[in-house]
């Protein structure tokens, strides 16, 4: 990245996603005492779908053509705050990420919270975060390719990494 430019931190998909839908395949049985079995359905179908979503921006960056973007990430196992602090370290950068406006479902939050976890630092897989200069025109291309994302954040010529909710949340990085 050059110079002291603001760049827009874009992600696609939605977090914790890969991860709710491990713990209902894995813990079905158990899910079942607590939530109806709709629910558990419903929630499978569009957490796969939002998964399968976020799957999609790898084709984004084959298409050379499209200079929108400047960095980026795909989540993992270590959840979202992981791929924040890895976007800042391999970009040199600061950060600031709004916590509301990470894209999660709630049947994540529930399902990661039942099993005492985290759903931002939880399996994302299938999202990925994106450094661009140019966030209504990336909107707008994933938006063509049927990939939900949205603004969640810009870089700081600070070194701190910073999601701010409720309270501030200085990012560390993870113990591998």
């Amino acid at each position: 990245m050059s110079g002291k430019k603001e760049y827009c931190i874009i992600m696609t998909g939605a977090a914790a996603s890969k991860a709710a839908l491990d713990i209902i395949q894995d813990k079905r049985e158990q899910l079942l005492k607590r939530y109806p079995f709709g629910y558990l359905e419903k929630a499978e179908k569009e957490l796969g779908e939002l998964l399968l979503s976020g799957s999609k921006t790898g084709m984004l960056f084959s298409d050379a053509e499209t200079g929108l973007v400047e960095g980026s990430v795909a989540c993992g196992r270590g959840g979202v705050f992981e791929a924040l602090w890895k976007l800042g370290e391999e970009n040199d950068c600061g950060l600031k990420a709004d916590l509301f406006a990470i894209n999660i479902h709630q049947a994540a939050i529930e399902l990661c919270d039942h099993e005492d976890i985290n759903p931002y630092e939880s399996d994302s897989t299938g999202c990925m975060l994106i450094i661009t200069l140019y966030p209504g025109a990336l909107l707008e291309k994933l938006a063509d390719m049927g990939i939900r994302a949205g603004i969640i954040g810009y870089t700081t010529s600070e070194n701190a990494r910073v999601v701010v909710g409720n309270t501030v949340r200085y990012l560390t990085k993870q113990a591998e």
